[in-house]
């Protein structure tokens, strides 16, 4: 959603995409009919605070989050602008939807060539101002490179899940001490959407969470 060429379009694409590539892995589901619901997760990164709070900061090369503050710091202000208004004018579009259409393998019918079409309910949630911000208090977790920062959040995500599975609910509780105050799936979204609230640490994860868990404790 950041790269400057980025619609809606083209990540329902790169979405269809992933989704038949994880069906062709077969590792939790094999076939379209077995899903319920699409579920994307996205960082903010604070793309909806105004313009006048993206601020300059020399040799700043990698976006800086100051949610105290409620700005972010960079030696290219423009650049994080353009990224700000092309993402999050896609997630608006994308919030706005709540199926995907996908092309079965099965047919309509004995006799018919065309694929029969499938409707899957889909929903978008995020993570403010990213996912380590929530679970790590960590808004910028940069190292000196992609893949020692890549590297080192996946070494500290998988510390968090060690403990949360010696803690079940302490997954649960890190969603709920940050959520959008149990506001609905519409609503949730026009929280971040005020101000400089997409730099604030928080999710609307909450209203997935929170269901899915107490269907998994009744079963």
């Amino acid at each position: 959603m950041s790269r400057l060429d980025a619609n809606a379009k083209t990540v329902l694409k790169a979405l269809d995409r992933n989704v038949k590539a994880a069906l062709d892995k077969g590792r939790f589901v094999c076939e379209l009919e077995d899903i319920e619901m699409i579920i994307q997760i996205v960082d903010l990164d604070g793309v909806f605070i105004p313009n006048s709070c993206v601020e300059f900061k020399p040799g700043q090369k990698k976006a800086w989050y100051d949610d105290k503050q409620g700005k972010i710091f960079t030696d290219k202000p423009d650049k994080i602008r353009t990224r700000n208004k092309t993402k999050s004018t896609v997630l608006r579009e994308l919030i706005q939807k709540r199926e995907l259409f996908f092309k079965s393998k099965r047919k309509k019918g004995k006799t018919a060539e065309e694929p029969e079409k499938l409707v899957i309910p889909y929903r978008v949630f995020f993570f403010s101002c990213n996912a380590d911000h929530v679970f790590l208090n960590e808004a910028n977790l940069k190292m000196d490179d992609i893949k020692t920062t890549e590297k080192e959040k996946k070494k500290r995500s998988n510390e968090f899940q060690e403990r949360a599975e010696q803690q079940p609910y302490l997954f649960e509780n890190r969603i709920l001490e940050f959520s959008t105050n149990k506001l609905e799936y519409e609503e949730s979204w026009k929280w971040p959407e005020a101000g400089v609230n997409s730099l604030q640490r928080r999710t609307n994860l909450d209203i997935l969470v929170k269901p899915l868990l107490n269907t998994a404790q009744l079963t």
